[in-house]
């Protein structure tokens, strides 16, 4: 203690310990020392109590055995088994075992929507980016259900661990807070919910958002002498927030990064480090590039993309006052009393936080800077997903997000409110760290009230857990039923139901059948238009897709005489094209609308004509009518055709067309057109030709090349931050 603190300064003249520079002479500097910093309180936010190891393992302790009660039956075995929980993983599961197998990695999934890029769409979730000993090495290890769940389940419990200690870090919250802050996640149905539906590339942006926020309030107090591996872990932190997968959810985790960014460069007096903040998370960026790059740019050709589209679905996910009541009482929109009247169609659970939770993120709000740390990152955050949650019912603000990019992309207004729970969670730590002290009637009291909002917030969570808990084996996909079993083994044709349940599905894939429908939430656009346009009703657009077998004709504009019956009471359709065929006409139109119509039409013949949109103008191609056409290779990504033609064809391969595909005739590049709404055209000249088509996602490469070079750059930083501290350990 020194004098001052001690309330009697030294005497008048008196030489004091501190200004005597001839008894105390100054210690020479290092040449690369920095120069003492004036510390500053926001640097070491006030404490209400001293936390020790007994302190943290006492958070630590409670946040682990909240997360070990509450998912119990996962660890020990069983599964998520409703929602989306089983519906992707038959692509993965087919990549996973062509990769097995023939030890070929697999992008193309040619079994659900006339083909689908099930990398570049975020449908395949494995790692495809790993080298082969690593990603044989994941499939392995983490390739069932029950391992990829529980590694899941250690995602959340990270991200619980790293909201307490971002509450400590902020705000200098004492153990109940912290705890508080941490039983959010694991308990609040905000994270449980889509949790529980299977929304695994959801979770997992959730639970990695606290651990890039921790790493971004690590990076503005670090000393100047740690900065190198500071900036390291961010990047480390930004990387894998992304490469979880799910573009709206790491939207949230950004704008909240950046908003603690905004919050620590002024709290600390360190602006001149967002500079730094920039590069690091642009460097975290460039390492997940081979996720979200090819998926930015398969986003321009899905459904996300039609604004016609993106507005209805906003329309039917906007919420309403009652759903935000509903975070703290969920009886406020019918949840558990009542029907449901919020502003959802038919939703599956409240987001929820609780009375206690919400009442401690008042008192943080208005607790100043006795508090420790800014409110206003959270408050702005929360007040804000709060209001953009209801969607089209707060029209202002909806017409300024749908003119920001990427947010204008966001289809389900309501989920903002799963990120409004971190903001809320750590306003809540905040509040309840000014009723801690040292007094055993404070600590009583703040514990308290964490059990109060740990039991409130488990009795709307655990029965949304149960009733999605079931034996893991429910995540098989069904038996085959009688469509399937007909059109097993066909690779020239493929099967075609309007039978709601049997349409959005994806079970082709384990059946190995070609289909038209499928199941995913940015299905291509242009195989979104044909549906749209009632063209799978249509007989003859069904030919011209290679449509051969059918379960019956309900809904179909078709001839019966045109089927035949087969012995387990599906039909057939006589005359089927194959999926290669060759066209007598390519006739290009101005407008992707005027194709529509003339395939709508009746007497549409594609073996006749091939439409597609350009300068108007027809070709004729006399060799197609007598055309010979033989496949030589049909897997996923690579497709060989033999082509023997007196005179110049027109080739309609019967797949999906899709930017990445690529075609060479005899070895040479060819124009690859997109014909007849959603087919791949290639022109053939005269003669006897190899015709090979591949495919690889736009963006993969660039992406692979921009990761790896990112990954020598965090290595460098890395290395620079041992090599530092070294130094310093050996001075």
């Amino acid at each position: 203690m020194d004098a001052g603190a001690a309330g009697a300064g030294p005497a008048r003249g008196a030489q004091s310990p501190v200004t005597s520079r001839a008894k105390r002479p100054a210690p020479k500097r290092r040449a690369n020392a920095a120069p003492a910093a004036r510390p500053r309180a926001a640097l070491t936010p006030p404490s209400p109590a001293t936390l020790g190891a007994s302190g943290r393992a006492l958070v630590a302790g409670a946040i682990v055995l909240a997360w070990l009660a509450v998912f119990a039956p996962q660890l020990g075995g069983r599964a998520w088994v409703i929602g989306d929980a089983g519906q992707y993983r038959p692509l993965s599961e087919y990549s996973r075992a062509r990769f097995e197998q023939a030890h070929e990695r697999t992008f193309w999934n040619p079994y659900v929507f006339l083909g689908l890029p099930a990398v570049a769409s975020l449908a395949d979730a494995r790692p495809q980016w790993l080298p082969d000993p690593l990603l044989g090495a994941w499939d392995r290890l983490l390739g069932s259900p029950r391992a990829s769940l529980r590694l899941l389940l250690l995602g959340v419990l990270a991200g619980a661990l790293a909201l307490a200690a971002l509450a400590r870090a902020l705000f200098g919250c004492g153990p109940a807070a912290m705890a508080l802050a941490g039983l959010v996640p694991v308990l609040s149905t905000a994270l449980a919910g889509p949790l529980a539906f299977g929304h695994d590339s959801q979770t997992w942006a959730l639970s990695l958002t606290p651990v890039a926020l921790l790493a971004t309030r690590h990076w503005f107090t670090a000393p100047r002498e740690a900065v190198w591996g500071r900036a390291a872990w961010l990047a480390l932190a930004v990387a894998a927030l992304a490469l979880a997968g799910h573009p709206q959810f790491l939207a949230f985790g950004v704008l909240l990064a950046l908003l603690l960014a905004a919050a620590q460069a002024l709290e600390t007096g360190r602006p001149s480090r967002l500079a730094g903040f920039a590069a690091a998370s642009a460097l975290g960026f460039a390492l997940a590039a081979p996720v979200w790059l090819p998926a930015l740019l398969y986003g321009g050709d899905s459904v996300r993309a039609d604004p016609a589209n993106l507005a209805r679905d906003v329309l039917v996910y906007s919420g309403n006052v009652f759903d935000l009541a509903a975070q703290f009482w969920p009886p406020a929109a019918g949840f558990g009393a009542g029907p449901y009247h919020g502003g959802l169609r038919a939703p599956d659970f409240p987001t929820h936080v609780g009375v206690v939770v919400g009442s401690c993120a008042a008192l943080g709000v208005f607790a100043g800077r006795r508090a420790g740390g800014a409110a206003w990152p959270w408050l702005g955050f929360g007040a804000f997903a709060m209001a953009a949650s209801l969607g089209v019912r707060l029209a202002p603000l909806q017409g300024l997000l749908g003119s920001l990019p990427i947010v204008s992309t966001f289809r389900t207004p309501i989920v903002w409110l799963v990120p409004a729970a971190i903001a809320l969670a750590l306003l809540a730590a905040r509040g309840l760290a000014t009723l801690e002290g040292a007094s055993p009637v404070r600590r009583v009291l703040a514990w308290s009230l964490v059990l109060v909002a740990a039991a409130e917030m488990a009795m709307v969570s655990l029965p949304v857990l149960r009733r999605a808990t079931g034996d893991v084996a429910r995540l098989a996909p069904p038996p085959p039923n009688a469509l399937a079993v007909s059109a097993a083994g066909d690779s020239l044709h493929r099967a075609f139901t309007r039978r709601r349940e049997e349409f959005f599905t994806n079970a082709w894939v384990a059946w190995r059948v070609r289909a038209v429908g499928g199941l995913h939430g940015a299905a291509p656009a242009a195989w979104d238009r044909m549906r749209a346009a009632g063209l799978f009703a249509r007989e003859d657009y069904l030919r011209a897709i290679a449509v051969r077998h059918v379960p019956g004709l309900d809904g179909l504009v078709a001839d019966p005489a045109h089927f035949d019956t087969l012995a387990n009471g599906t039909l057939a359709l006589r005359d089927a094209l194959p999926r290669a065929y060759t066209a007598e006409r390519l006739v290009s139109l101005e407008r992707e609308d005027d194709v529509l119509a003339v395939l709508a039409a009746d007497g549409f013949d594609a073996r006749t004509a091939a439409f597609t949109t350009g300068p108007a103008a027809v070709t004729d191609f006399a060799g197609s009518a007598a055309a010979q056409v033989r496949w030589t290779r049909d897997d996923p990504d690579r497709q060989s055709l033999v082509v023997a033609a007196s005179a110049p064809a027109f080739l309609v391969i019967a797949d999906a067309w899709a930017r990445g595909w690529r075609a060479s005739v005899d070895g040479r590049a060819a124009a690859m057109l997109r014909v007849n709404g959603v087919l791949r055209g290639v022109a053939l000249p005269a003669g006897t030709h190899a015709v090979e088509l591949r495919y690889r996602p736009p963006g993969w490469d660039a992406a692979l090349a921009l990761a790896a070079a990112a990954l020598l750059a965090w290595c460098a930083l890395a290395v620079r931050h041992f090599v530092l501290r070294r130094r310093a350990a050996a001075r």
